[in-house]
């Protein structure tokens, strides 16, 4: 199984060091800011894209959506395993796997 994998960087233009907000991008782990050379503050992607960019707040939420397909990965080889076994009912939770794994594919 083929996971994509997402990296976040500070915002190009600013190096995550803006004085009114602080903005990070999730992008994918193949991406590459490249900066002009003749206009300062001015960016583009080499390679890769954009998933989303993200300003202010707890900064590990930015990790948090970057760890989200490989989060996908794990829950559908977790519920590959459930499956597979007798679990005690008090123990199951089968349903909010199968849940989460839905929320995350409903826009595909």
């Amino acid at each position: 199984m083929s996971t994509e994998s997402w990296k976040v960087v500070p915002c190009p233009i600013h190096h995550g060091k803006h004085p009114c907000h602080d903005t990070r991008w999730v992008m994918t782990a193949d991406a590459e800011v490249e900066m002009s050379d003749h206009v300062p503050d001015d960016w583009r992607l080499a390679s890769g894209s954009i998933v989303c960019q993200m300003r202010d707040g707890d900064p590990r939420n930015a990790h948090l959506v970057a760890a989200a397909p490989e989060l996908l990965a794990a829950l559908e080889m977790a519920l590959e395993s459930l499956d597979a076994v007798d679990v005690p009912q008090e123990w199951d939770c089968r349903s909010k796997v199968r849940a989460a794994i839905a929320k995350a594919r409903a826009s595909r």
